[in-house]
Protein backbone atom coordinates (compact mmCIF):
# COMPACT_ATOMS: atom_id res chain seq x y z
CA UNK A 1 0.00 0.00 0.00
CA UNK A 2 1.31 3.52 -0.86
CA UNK A 3 1.20 6.30 1.04
CA UNK A 4 -1.21 9.26 -0.53
CA UNK A 5 -0.21 12.34 1.02
CA UNK A 6 -3.36 15.25 0.36
CA UNK A 7 -2.18 17.96 -2.19
CA UNK A 8 -1.73 21.00 -0.96
CA UNK A 9 -4.62 23.49 -0.75
CA UNK A 10 -4.30 25.88 -4.08
CA UNK A 11 -6.39 28.26 -5.28
CA UNK A 12 -7.19 27.66 -8.85
CA UNK A 13 -8.98 29.79 -11.44
CA UNK A 14 -12.70 28.29 -12.35
CA UNK A 15 -12.93 27.40 -15.88
CA UNK A 16 -15.22 29.90 -16.66
CA UNK A 17 -13.08 32.89 -15.51
CA UNK A 18 -11.74 35.52 -18.51
CA UNK A 19 -8.22 35.14 -17.60
CA UNK A 20 -8.54 31.19 -17.38
CA UNK A 21 -9.79 31.43 -20.68
CA UNK A 22 -6.85 34.18 -22.08
CA UNK A 23 -4.12 31.80 -21.10
CA UNK A 24 -5.86 28.66 -22.33
CA UNK A 25 -6.10 30.15 -25.82
CA UNK A 26 -2.72 31.36 -25.61
CA UNK A 27 -1.35 27.86 -25.10
CA UNK A 28 -3.12 26.45 -27.41
CA UNK A 29 -1.85 29.27 -30.28
CA UNK A 30 1.66 28.32 -28.73
CA UNK A 31 1.37 24.87 -29.65
CA UNK A 32 -0.30 26.18 -33.11
CA UNK A 33 2.53 28.32 -33.88
CA UNK A 34 5.02 25.75 -32.83
CA UNK A 35 3.78 22.71 -34.66
CA UNK A 36 3.80 25.17 -37.97
CA UNK A 37 7.37 26.06 -37.38
CA UNK A 38 5.97 29.94 -36.73
CA UNK A 39 8.99 30.82 -34.56
CA UNK A 40 8.08 34.68 -35.67
CA UNK A 41 5.28 34.24 -33.82
CA UNK A 42 6.31 32.71 -30.82
CA UNK A 43 8.93 34.59 -30.20
CA UNK A 44 6.36 37.55 -29.92
CA UNK A 45 5.09 35.45 -27.05
CA UNK A 46 7.96 35.14 -25.46
CA UNK A 47 8.87 37.89 -22.24
CA UNK A 48 11.83 39.66 -22.45
CA UNK A 49 12.61 38.37 -18.83
CA UNK A 50 12.19 35.09 -19.88
CA UNK A 51 13.67 32.14 -18.02
CA UNK A 52 13.00 29.03 -20.43
CA UNK A 53 14.45 25.66 -18.29
CA UNK A 54 14.01 21.91 -18.44
CA UNK A 55 15.81 20.64 -15.32
CA UNK A 56 16.81 16.32 -15.54
CA UNK A 57 15.03 14.07 -13.78
CA UNK A 58 16.91 11.47 -11.76
CA UNK A 59 15.35 8.68 -10.21
CA UNK A 60 15.75 8.75 -6.53
CA UNK A 61 13.82 7.58 -3.16
CA UNK A 62 10.13 8.04 -2.63
CA UNK A 63 10.89 11.45 -0.74
CA UNK A 64 12.82 12.81 -3.52
CA UNK A 65 10.66 14.96 -5.82
CA UNK A 66 12.74 13.53 -8.70
CA UNK A 67 14.39 16.57 -10.50
CA UNK A 68 17.89 18.04 -10.51
CA UNK A 69 17.06 21.58 -9.89
CA UNK A 70 21.27 21.76 -10.34
CA UNK A 71 21.39 20.71 -13.66
CA UNK A 72 19.69 21.31 -17.25
CA UNK A 73 19.16 19.94 -20.91
CA UNK A 74 19.12 23.47 -21.34
CA UNK A 75 18.44 27.04 -19.84
CA UNK A 76 17.91 30.07 -21.47
CA UNK A 77 16.86 33.59 -21.90
CA UNK A 78 15.40 35.73 -24.11
CA UNK A 79 18.88 36.05 -25.62
CA UNK A 80 19.69 32.69 -25.72
CA UNK A 81 16.43 31.37 -27.41
CA UNK A 82 16.22 34.49 -29.69
CA UNK A 83 19.82 33.00 -30.80
CA UNK A 84 18.45 29.39 -31.05
CA UNK A 85 15.57 30.25 -33.11
CA UNK A 86 17.85 32.55 -36.02
CA UNK A 87 20.27 29.27 -35.85
CA UNK A 88 17.25 27.44 -36.97
CA UNK A 89 17.39 29.33 -39.90
CA UNK A 90 20.80 28.56 -41.08
CA UNK A 91 22.20 25.88 -43.33
CA UNK A 92 24.46 24.94 -40.04
CA UNK A 93 20.86 23.62 -38.10
CA UNK A 94 21.74 20.17 -38.75
CA UNK A 95 19.50 18.63 -35.76
CA UNK A 96 16.64 20.43 -37.46
CA UNK A 97 17.58 19.54 -41.17
CA UNK A 98 14.95 17.86 -42.55
CA UNK A 99 12.75 19.72 -39.76
CA UNK A 100 11.25 17.69 -37.25
CA UNK A 101 7.25 17.23 -38.01
CA UNK A 102 5.61 17.76 -34.73
CA UNK A 103 2.07 17.84 -32.57
CA UNK A 104 1.79 18.91 -29.20
CA UNK A 105 -1.47 18.55 -26.84
CA UNK A 106 -1.86 20.55 -23.90
CA UNK A 107 -3.91 19.71 -21.48
CA UNK A 108 -4.95 19.39 -17.35
CA UNK A 109 -4.27 23.32 -17.26
CA UNK A 110 -4.50 24.71 -13.72
CA UNK A 111 -4.39 28.83 -13.14
CA UNK A 112 -3.28 30.31 -10.35
CA UNK A 113 -3.03 34.11 -9.54
CA UNK A 114 -0.36 35.03 -7.98
CA UNK A 115 0.32 38.28 -5.79
CA UNK A 116 0.73 40.59 -9.03
CA UNK A 117 -2.49 41.20 -10.84
CA UNK A 118 -1.12 40.88 -14.43
CA UNK A 119 0.72 37.61 -13.67
CA UNK A 120 -0.33 33.87 -13.29
CA UNK A 121 0.92 30.78 -12.09
CA UNK A 122 0.07 28.02 -14.73
CA UNK A 123 0.55 24.05 -14.60
CA UNK A 124 0.27 22.00 -17.82
CA UNK A 125 0.70 18.71 -19.35
CA UNK A 126 2.15 18.63 -22.74
CA UNK A 127 2.71 15.25 -25.11
CA UNK A 128 4.77 15.65 -28.04
CA UNK A 129 4.59 13.70 -30.86
CA UNK A 130 7.94 13.98 -33.33
CA UNK A 131 8.44 12.42 -36.54
CA UNK A 132 11.56 12.73 -39.03
CA UNK A 133 12.75 12.36 -42.13
CA UNK A 134 10.92 8.56 -43.87
CA UNK A 135 10.72 7.37 -40.69
CA UNK A 136 7.43 4.82 -39.64
CA UNK A 137 7.29 5.50 -35.68
CA UNK A 138 6.89 8.60 -33.94
CA UNK A 139 8.99 10.09 -30.51
CA UNK A 140 7.30 10.71 -27.77
CA UNK A 141 8.22 12.85 -24.98
CA UNK A 142 5.67 13.70 -22.23
CA UNK A 143 6.34 16.57 -19.21
CA UNK A 144 4.72 19.04 -17.41
CA UNK A 145 4.91 22.72 -17.95
CA UNK A 146 5.42 24.99 -14.74
CA UNK A 147 4.92 28.28 -16.33
CA UNK A 148 4.30 32.38 -15.19
CA UNK A 149 2.45 33.78 -17.72
CA UNK A 150 1.69 37.57 -17.75
CA UNK A 151 -0.45 40.30 -19.39
CA UNK A 152 0.72 43.35 -20.39
CA UNK A 153 -2.32 45.11 -21.95
CA UNK A 154 -3.70 42.85 -24.88
CA UNK A 155 -0.26 41.14 -25.10
CA UNK A 156 0.00 37.63 -22.60
CA UNK A 157 3.37 36.37 -23.05
CA UNK A 158 5.41 33.76 -21.36
CA UNK A 159 7.81 35.28 -18.81
CA UNK A 160 9.18 32.13 -16.87
CA UNK A 161 8.42 28.19 -17.95
CA UNK A 162 10.18 25.21 -16.88
CA UNK A 163 9.75 21.95 -18.37
CA UNK A 164 9.83 18.89 -15.76
CA UNK A 165 10.24 15.60 -17.90
CA UNK A 166 8.41 12.35 -17.11
CA UNK A 167 11.52 10.34 -18.44
CA UNK A 168 14.87 10.49 -16.61
CA UNK A 169 16.20 9.11 -20.00
CA UNK A 170 14.98 11.24 -22.52
CA UNK A 171 13.52 8.73 -25.89
CA UNK A 172 14.65 11.24 -28.57
CA UNK A 173 18.32 11.31 -29.99
CA UNK A 174 18.28 15.13 -29.62
CA UNK A 175 15.92 17.69 -28.25
CA UNK A 176 15.76 20.10 -30.97
CA UNK A 177 12.84 21.29 -30.87
CA UNK A 178 10.88 23.58 -28.49
CA UNK A 179 8.62 22.56 -25.49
Amino acid sequence: MHDVKPMEEEVFLPLFDPAYSRIVLFLYREARALDRRDFVTWKTMLAEDIRYRMPIRVTKSKNHDGVDQGTSHFEDDYTSLAARLHRLSMKSAWAEDPPSRTRRMVSNILVSPTDRDTEFEVVSYLHLLRNRSNEAEFLHLSCERRDRIRFEGEVTTICNREIIPDQSVLGMPNLAVFL
